[in-house]
């Protein structure tokens, strides 16, 4: 750490001013992108300068050896792989530097080499799917700044007990603020001009400590902005510069300016804590990029990887304008049960939980497709949900335990206006020309095989596996048999197949849809015969819904519906091939 912290103030420092002196040769600053890169990586470095000098300052050096022989947190061992010796030091989350052989103790490679002997083999699943194996040759002793985090938020804790002793509330209830940032630097000239106060709120993301002088980069949800601190405007400056970190929440009082280097800031008045951060954050300047960490700490991969907050910001505007798009359509949004006393509506395996008020087991929904039709036989002719659905199956890079579906239906409406109605839906995403194949054409293209010869049974397994992945371009794929689609009309002229599409693209189902059987007797028989599968052991066979039958019984009108996944669909439009990139707290195996 001490070497990383020498050639950063030396080399880097260096390196920086260079970047800076050459940028300022092309004239006006504010509008400099030369410039303001330079900056960036300016303020990134000092961050990490700050950061790195905290550390040491709060570090416990502790001589530590292993008794046991065994690889705990500190430890540097040697590990063989395919005749290849390799070195690593095992250390916290914040300290991670994967390409120094800094292992995260939280990260796939880290968890498993911990608590391991010097002769144990282990085996870990790399990014890229391959499976590799480590041998363990040596464990060293090894001197670390053992328990430094504890260290650095014990001395936060006594900087939240300076605050209260100077009767700083450090966590208010209310606070002001009269402009976004972004919104600042857009109209800085007026700004400027008029001379007027502006209270800006945000958390502290870089701190630049220059005796009497303090500048924050502070940021909130629409930008970053340099905020500063002088001695002699701020009556509380020496409290407050000696309790703030970054990753702290201040609010600022203060007119625009222009620092002597061009950067446009606010000349503080008035700052105060709003709420103080006891963890440091991990540093900028190494990133926060262990797959596994990022998906368990959501909270700092959006917060530290802008790539991250964008694409969750892209899903919120695209789910948006879905609903916009339904709305104008005059469809109705509803709202379904998620706890259902019987599971239908899909081919899958439910979760299963137990209503102690009522002493009933209930399960969380596959889908709410056999409550949207009871609407529709209720009298609403144009419906849909949006929400979550639940199956207790395997996770991969497309399939997650909860997810979100758009569910629509639309009465006296077929497949094939449906289809119209899909491409209109999501052209706007899905560009391009689409194409059209039957199942049978499908099948028989990618398998070599005639569907007929296959297990109906097994016959959606195999086209998952077999077909489905080699379907790249946007492709409706039309007339499924029907074990496939159970709860879809018949083709009148040959019920062996349904009226029934989905659309694929890159491998990934993104829609199911189809004309929507109504008649209570042929699906009377469906459902018996799934209920017969279910109680053979198939555990993800559609169940017999006796009230759903009961309700069909009155008459449903003909109709089409269509389920979409809304995580595919954002997995699509931003180029993301793990759907945990795409769901904001995806499910995982609790840490032990």
């Amino acid at each position: 750490m001490k070497a990383d912290l020498e050639r950063m103030k030396k080399n880097d420092r260096a390196e920086i001013a260079e970047r800076l002196k050459r940028a300022k040769e092309y004239g006006d600053l504010s509008e400099n992108s030369e410039y303001i890169d330079a900056k960036e990586a300016q303020s990134k470095l000092e961050n990490a300068i700050f950061e790195l000098e905290e550390m040491l300052r709060s570090a416990v050096l502790i001589k530590k050896t292993t008794e046991k022989d065994t690889v705990e947190i500190g430890a540097t061992l040697e590990a063989q792989r395919d005749g290849k010796t390799s070195t690593f030091t095992i250390v916290g989350s914040s300290e991670a530097k994967p390409e120094a052989n800094l292992i995260s103790n939280e990260s796939p490679l880290g968890k498993s080499f911990l608590g391991k002997r010097v002769g144990a083999t282990i085996e870990v699943v790399v990014p890229s799917g391959v499976t590799v194996k480590y041998k363990i040759t040596i464990i060293h002793n090894f001197q670390f700044p053992y328990g430094m985090l504890y260290d650095i938020i014990a001395g936060r804790k006594k900087k939240l007990e300076t605050l209260r002793g100077a009767r700083i509330n450090p966590y208010p209830s209310s606070v002001r603020r009269t402009i976004f940032i972004a919104e600042a630097l857009k109209t800085f000239p007026s700004l400027l001009r008029a001379r007027k106060k502006v209270f800006v709120l945000g958390r502290i993301v870089g701190l630049r400590d220059q005796g009497n002088l303090l500048f924050l980069d502070v940021e909130d949800e629409t930008g970053r902005m340099q905020a500063v601190l002088k001695k002699d405007n701020l009556s509380d400056f020496k409290t407050l510069k000696s309790a703030l970190d970054i990753g702290d929440f201040i609010e600022v009082a203060g007119h625009v300016f222009k620092t002597k280097k061009g950067e446009k800031s606010i000349e503080a008045r008035h700052a105060r804590m709003v709420a103080k951060a006891l963890r440091p954050l991990p540093s900028e300047w190494y990133g926060f990029s262990d797959t596994e960490e990022r998906f368990r700490k959501r909270y700092l991969d959006t917060l530290l990887n802008a790539d991250v907050r964008a694409r969750f910001v892209k899903r919120a505007g695209v789910v948006r304008s879905i609903r916009e798009f339904l709305h104008k359509e005059n469809f109705m949004e509803v709202e379904t049960p998620i706890l259902q006393s019987l599971p239908g509506g899909a081919r899958a395996k439910p979760f299963a939980t137990h209503h102690y008020a009522l002493d009933q087991d209930f399960y969380l929904r596959i889908s709410p497709e056999l409550y949207l039709k009871r609407l529709l036989i209720g009298g609403f002719e144009k419906i849909f949900e949006i929400g979550r659905n639940f199956r207790n199956e395997g996770i991969d890079h497309s399939h997650n335990p909860e997810f979100t579906m758009l569910e629509l239906y639309w009465a006296y409406q077929n497949y094939d206006g449906l289809m119209k109605f899909t491409e209109k839906l999501l052209k706007k995403f899905i560009p391009g020309k689409w194409g059209k194949v039957t199942f049978v054409d499908a099948f028989k293209k990618f398998t070599g095989k005639s569907f007929e010869n296959i297990d109906p049974s097994v016959l959606d397994e195999v086209f998952k596996k077999e077909v489905r992945p080699k379907i790249i371009k946007p492709t409706l794929v039309i007339d499924y048999p029907e074990p496939i689609m159970p709860l879809a009309k018949l083709h009148s002229d040959n019920p062996t197949f349904t009226q029934s599409f989905q659309l694929i693209v890159d491998g990934v189902e993104i829609v199911k849809g189809f004309s929507e059987m109504n008649d209570p007797l042929v699906q009377r028989a469906q459902m018996e015969r799934q209920e017969r599968a279910f109680r053979g052991g198939d555990e993800e066979a559609s169940r017999l819904d006796e009230a759903f039958l009961e309700a069909l019984e009155y008459g449903m009108p003909p109709a089409a519906g269509l389920g979409m996944g809304i995580d595919r669909l954002i997995m699509y439009i931003t180029k993301t091939q793990n759907i945990k990139e795409v769901i904001a707290f995806p499910t995982l195996r609790s840490k032990e």
